[in-house]
Order: C-alpha cells, then structure tokens, then sequence
C-alpha cells in the first residue's frame, strides 16, 4: 500500500507496506516516533495519507471518512479511553451498532413493529460484543464506575459492535496489570474465530509475542522487519532498534 505520511517538511511515514490475512492477529511495534500512531490513524481514515493507499478487500478505503471506512468493515480503539461515561456499559455499545440500523428516524420515533424488532436484535448484537470482553455481567453498569481496565474492554466492545471485518487496537493493554494483560490476550486470541482480523499497537512486547501470528516494525517511519514472533524476536535490526542493543558474538 506504500503509506506516507509528511507534516510539512517532516516525513512521518515513509513508504509503508503491509498486508494482513483473514483471520489473523497482526502486531505494529517500534520505539516511540517510529510512526505507530500516523499509521493506524492513516489506516483508519483519522488521517489523509499523503501518498499510497489503504485497501479492505476489494474496497479502496483512501481518501473516505473514518465512518465510511466502519461500514466497509473497518473499526478502531484509540489510546486514551473514549467511551460515554454517563450511560450505561451497554448504552455505549448499541451506540457502537449504529451503523447497523436499516430503520429510518421516522419509523424509529413512531416505534413501528420493524423498527422494535431491529432495536431488539440490535441489543441483543451489543449484549454479544460485552459477553466477548468479558463484560455480559457489567451491561447495567454506569460507565463511569467501571475500573480503568473494563473501560478500555468497553471501548473494544463499542468497536466491535460495527460487526468489522477487521479491528485496529491502539494501545489496549495501557495501564493494565498482569492479570488483566492475560485476560486482554484471551479476547484478542478469541477474535479470529469470529470471523475478525486484528492489528495490534502496543508497547507491551510480552502480549505483544503471545497473540500475535506476525508482527511489523516500525522505526524512524519506515518498516524495518516484518515475521513471526520468533523472527522478530531474533532480528538484530528490531533488536537494536526496539529492543536494545545485543553484542555480537
């Protein structure tokens, strides 16, 4: 897709490529301005590249705004947590579904029979997306009194709940402790299964190295890898630039 990316006379991206397989789990690492967030944001539409082109299937993405980009199949977290804090945990996730409604406002606000049954099956849709984060028992609950690491669960819910084809996680393990980072992984690995590919940004290397079938590296806006895990992990390139230096032998 050779995504680049430049801010007046900075080049954030240069030159990005890479694809991803149904059904599988992808990690985008790099130290910090190796270009992470420009990509992601470029992927999903949060910002216009500056050359190059983003592809969903067959369905050129480029160029469309970030919602036409969610009915294509493609949905995002980011890295601060943004979810409605004043409504429900199940509330924030039938917002996530709008764009699954076939119903016009007309029949929504005159309560027609068509438009209850979708409104049922819609919430019945949300209440899935919870189960799946593991949060069936929280549905009730004021977003706001969820903890720190439910709510980050949330806004992967609000993101599934656009039934995408594929989903960007910017950064979900953020402020989680190892228990939680295990419980994040759980749900990450539980995703292909249901039919949804999955990028994951994320600064934690060992959740990082569990869930994922490949992984891209970023460093100074470029790729500078690209492989399994274990590839990864012994590339002398992603070590000195991502992992820290290790003497040759």
């Amino acid at each position: 897709m050779g995504l680049s990316k430049r801010f007046g006379g900075v080049q954030a991206l240069r030159d990005v490529s890479f694809a991803m397989d149904r059904g599988q789990v992808v990690g985008l690492i790099g130290p910090n301005g190796s270009g992470k967030s420009t990509c992601v944001n470029l992927l999903s539409g949060t910002l216009p590249v500056s050359a190059g082109e983003v592809w969903l299937d067959d369905e050129l993405l480029t160029g469309k705004p970030i919602d036409a980009a969610v009915v294509k199949g493609l949905s995002r977290t980011f890295q601060s947590t943004q979810i409605f804090p004043e409504d429900t945990a199940l509330e924030n996730v039938m917002l996530g579904c709008h764009t699954l409604f076939k119903q016009g406002p007309a029949k929504s606000v005159l309560r027609t029979a068509s438009a209850k049954r979708e409104n049922l099956e819609l919430v019945t849709h949300a209440e899935r997306s919870l189960a799946l984060v593991g949060l069936a028992e929280r549905r009730d609950q004021i977003a706001s009194t969820l903890s720190a690491a439910e709510q980050r669960l949330l806004m992967i819910a609000v993101a599934l709940a656009s039934k995408p084809k594929v989903i960007l996680l910017d950064e979900p393990a953020a402020g989680m402790v190892a228990s939680e980072r295990r419980a994040l992984a759980g749900i990450i690995r539980s995703l292909p299964s249901h039919g949804i590919s999955v990028l994951v940004i994320e600064h934690h290397m060992g959740l990082i190295m569990e869930v994922c079938d490949r992984i891209v590296v970023l460093n100074f806006g470029q790729k500078i890898a690209e492989g399994t895990p274990a590839e990864i992990r012994n590339n002398q390139a992603v070590i000195d630039a991502y992992l820290g230096h290790r003497d040759h032998a």
